[in-house]
């Protein structure tokens, strides 16, 4: 028996101590690094000293900071509002549809978010292309070929259109979450309603509406968080350009790092997890108060 609970205990040890050491250091060593050095400063990679504050001064001053500020602001702006209210649309349309569009439609807007980002990122490049892309081809097929343009190289399109990429990439996950909660709703409810004379857009406000509040939180917060912390599609499509006009904080960071300004870098790192921390509270709270 105690050579039986021996076995067993290494055998439970060999499952979690693994991934609990890979979460400390990913996590929290890692994190607190980062914290660490956001107050050293660093000369051609190495570091010389305590300075304080100077690398958040100097990241706030920095030339690049304001306008990557409002590219990520556009980002958490334009994303949030057609993410999900595209994913509650298609989550509604879904539930509303007999089981064939059903199977049929879940598994082609959720195909997109289990694709890697940099596949994704390489297809609709192909789309974009200038000469002979998709888009334009299509534009010009019916009778839009004053409207085709190079869409990833002008800083009017450069920006929306890698955000429309974003869009197509993660509303997957916002409808199932949705259309997971609508599937909750009692056909009791819905028969109740109707016999009450309830017209389609009443049935959508007072009967489905109500019943994906709780999911609504979790999507607002996985959308918000997903574009302030936006780098890969954006990275891949124009690597910031054309001149900074797709350059989020997050590569902003990468930038600094790779320029082995580690110091400013950092203390860009930290504000960032800062005012995610932050939005994430108030989203909660606002829910919370909601709810009470």
């Amino acid at each position: 028996m105690a050579a039986l609970r021996t076995a067993r205990f290494w055998m439970i040890g060999l499952f979690v101590i693994p991934p609990l050491v890979l979460i400390f250091f990913f996590t929290y060593y890692l994190s607190f690094q980062s914290l660490r050095l956001a107050f050293f400063e660093f000369s051609s990679g190495q570091e010389i000293g305590f300075n304080g504050l100077q690398n958040f001064r100097d990241a706030l001053n920095a030339e690049r900071f304001g306008p990557a500020v409002i590219v990520t602001l556009k980002i958490v702006a334009v994303v949030t509002v057609f993410q999900i209210a595209g994913g509650f649309f298609l989550a509604y349309f879904l539930v509303r549809s007999n089981k064939w569009v059903q199977n049929i439609g879940r598994v082609a807007i959720f195909i997109p978010v289990v694709l890697p980002g940099t596949v994704v990122a390489i297809l609709w490049k192909f789309i974009y292309t200038p000469e002979g892309g998709l888009l334009n081809t299509l534009l010009e097929a019916i009778g839009l070929g004053s409207w085709a343009m190079p869409w990833l190289g002008t800083t009017e399109t450069s920006l929306y259109a890698s955000i429309a990429v974003n869009i197509w990439k993660y509303v997957g996950l916002t409808m199932m979450l949705f259309y997971l909660a609508m599937q909750n709703v009692s056909k009791d409810q819905l028969e109740a309603a109707r016999v009450d004379g309830a017209t389609a857009r009443q049935e959508l406000w007072y009967v489905y509406l109500p019943a994906v509040k709780p999911v609504l939180e979790i999507n607002l917060v996985l959308t918000v968080l997903g574009s302030l912390r936006a780098f890969d599609i954006y990275n891949m499509l124009t690597n910031g350009g054309p001149v900074g006009s797709t350059t989020t904080l997050t590569k902003l960071i990468v930038d600094n790092i790779t320029a082995r300004n580690y110091g400013e870098g950092a203390a860009m790192s930290v504000m960032l997890f800062a005012v995610i921390a932050l939005v994430t509270v108030l989203i909660r709270k606002s829910f919370g108060g909601e709810q009470k």
